[in-house]
């Protein structure tokens, strides 16, 4: 898979999750902050060779 391809489900994932939050240290953003991506979100928390979404998390602390 190319990486525009993981780029783009990136963003079809995001436009589509009712989590999706723009992340608000601008340090952290991996693009423009108008373009909806799972890389920009609030909840992607970066790996070595990635990133794991933790919105799921959010029924552990209750949010």
């Amino acid at each position: 898979m190319t990486e525009q391809r993981k780029f783009d489900r990136t963003c079809y994932i995001a436009e589509n999750c009712a989590y999706y939050t723009l992340d608000n240290d601008e340090d952290e953003l991996y693009t423009d902050e108008s373009t909806i991506t799972c890389y920009n979100c609030r909840y992607r928390r970066w790996l070595q060779k990635g990133f794991e979404c933790m919105k799921n998390q959010l029924k552990d602390i209750g949010e």
